[in-house]
């Protein structure tokens, strides 16, 4: 890793929309990333990354150079008997890739279609409202720190909305002509740096995205608009390869914090991934099922800890009384 002359820290990042200015304790510097010393700044660019120069000599990434995988951005049908001898890959690691991150996440859950508004459906609502107060506050909040400056988030409630009309299918590109509409019609909170929208599909509806489905190929995904406008979608995951727990309540909180977490720290899809696989920090955990605050959810992978984990390490221990014996 180069470090720069005065030993100072990199202030800024280079990603697919141009530098953001970030500051890194030195914790967060990843060894995988060159860093640069300029005359006016100081420029962090991926190892191994192609780059263009553009109007003025500002640099830009090259998005997901030919040897960098590109993230998943899904969370993948596993079945029982995966789940049963789930295990990361040994050669796991999570590198920084330059975009931005989600340091204050502020969610809201949108719920899609009258279905939401009939139980048992209806039910969930505040379900999930629960889990998602709790999950924002949790440790698994603190885990994520070791990616950068990302503390606890708050839950901004839900919103249920039935317009436009849902068939049986709907594609990502409906999805966000869909949120850009609530947007602009102020039925959501509008959209900021730090703004998560989960939006909730009702029985029956089918999610379709780059060729593949959900309970087909997956069970959610999280994506995003031009870099700025940040979503998750979670499709009525009743079926194989996307059940977890108990039941459909279990199923949709162990998906959501998988894409939580995947979209705190990889929101635009340029940040925290493996360059090798592409997997985000949930992807790798994904068969780690466990509970927290008696809610069904899954480990995140931890870079410091190399393992699926749900918090953050322990704080170093203040050394015990010591007792000298003079003779």
């Amino acid at each position: 890793m180069r470090s720069f002359p005065d030993g100072g820290l990199p202030r800024f990042f280079v990603g697919e929309g141009g530098f953001s200015d970030r500051n890194l304790a030195p914790a967060h510097v990843d060894p995988s990333v060159w860093y640069l010393d300029s005359e006016s700044c100081r420029e962090v660019l991926p190892r191994r990354a192609k780059l263009h120069l553009i109007t003025g000599g500002r640099i830009q990434l090259a998005s997901h150079p030919g040897n960098i995988a590109p993230p998943r951005n899904i969370v993948p049908l596993i079945t029982p008997q995966e789940l049963a001898v789930f295990s990361p890959s040994p050669a796991a690691h999570l590198s920084n890739h330059g975009g931005p991150i989600l340091s204050s996440v502020e969610v809201q859950a949108v719920f899609w279609g009258n279905a939401w508004q009939q139980a048992p459906q209806s039910t969930l609502i505040s379900q999930l409202g629960s889990f998602f107060g709790f999950i924002l506050q949790s440790s698994l909040m603190d885990l994520l720190a070791e990616y950068g400056p990302i503390g606890h988030g708050n839950y901004l409630g839900p919103v249920t909305v039935t317009s436009p009309s849902l068939g049986t299918t709907i594609s990502d590109t409906q999805i966000q002509q869909a949120l850009q509409g609530w947007i602009q019609g102020q039925l959501v909170t509008q959209p900021h740096a730090n703004t998560l929208y989960f939006i909730y599909l009702p029985p029956g509806v089918v999610s379709t995205n780059g060729g593949q489905s959900s309970c087909s190929q997956y069970c959610g995904y999280h994506n995003h608009i031009n870099g700025q406008i940040f979503y998750a979608v979670e499709p009525y995951i009743n079926c194989a390869g996307c059940q977890f727990g108990t039941g459909i309540f279990d199923s949709l909180t162990k998906v959501s914090s998988h894409e939580l977490c995947e979209a705190i720290t990889d929101p635009a899809l340029n940040a925290w991934f493996d360059s090798n696989s592409g997997e985000e920090i949930g992807d790798i955990c994904n068969g780690s099922v466990t509970t927290l605050g008696g809610f069904v959810v899954q480990t995140e992978w931890s870079n410091n800890q190399n393992s699926c984990a749900l918090t953050g390490p322990p704080p170093p221990q203040p050394p015990g009384n010591v007792t000298v014996v003079v003779k």
